[in-house]
């Protein structure tokens, strides 16, 4: 009987050690669950504060790169104000040119118009000089054919007067050459005296007309 109740002593001993043991491994696990809630909490934070940096780096990473572009977006800007006033240099190097090629145009234009005007000009002089030479020309011919006509007039004029005067000193020579003739008979007969031949001497001479010399036209 004493074993049996010791027996049963040790077993509610166990029982109650078991009870404790169960209870102390429960609340173990729920000290367990509180670690592993706790230690979830802190990896969600770490990792919330790892990813913030990974954002903050990626921000500053961006921001760098951003500096970067509008350091090189400012160059271009740069580079381009620059080739822009280039540029407008030569736009205005252009303009100049035109201006001047336009006022250039303007003066050609009318330096032609004189010449044009000139040439009118010269081309009117020309028609009145050739007019004028067309009229000396007629009046050239005019007078060479009046001249040869007078010529020819002149000519047929003198051949005339030296005919007429060849007549006239033939027939003075015939007569004075009878009144001699008669004169010598008349005499002979009273002293067969010799007269001279008086109107032979004393005959007038043949005048060979002179031909007048032409003038040389200058």
């Amino acid at each position: 009987m004493q074993n049996a109740a010791s027996s049963n002593l040790n077993m509610e001993k166990r029982f109650d050690h078991l009870k404790t043991f169960s209870s102390n491994i429960a609340g173990m696990v729920h000290e367990l669950k509180d670690l592993i809630k706790i230690h979830e909490i802190l990896i969600y934070k770490e990792k919330l504060s790892s990813t913030k940096k990974e954002q903050l780096q990626k921000h500053q990473d961006d921001l760098v790169a951003l500096k970067m572009d509008l350091q090189s977006i400012k160059k271009e800007n740069e580079n381009m104000d620059g080739q822009l006033k280039y540029y407008k240099k030569i736009d205005e190097s252009i303009n100049y040119e035109i201006v001047n090629m336009s006022v250039n145009i303007q003066k050609m234009k009318l330096d032609i118009n004189v010449q044009e005007k000139k040439k009118i000009e010269i081309k009117k002089d020309i028609d009145e000089m050739k007019n004028k030479c067309s009229k000396s020309l007629k009046q050239k011919h005019l007078l060479d054919h009046n001249l040869s006509q007078l010529a020819k007039h002149k000519q047929g004029s003198r051949a005339d007067v030296s005919t007429n005067r060849a007549n006239r000193l033939t027939g003075h020579a015939v007569k004075v050459g009878k009144e001699n003739t008669k004169g010598v008979t008349d005499k002979s007969a009273k002293g067969r005296t010799t007269v001279p031949h008086r109107g032979l001497r004393d005959a007038p001479k043949s005048e060979v007309p002179k031909k007048k010399k032409k003038k040389k036209k200058k």
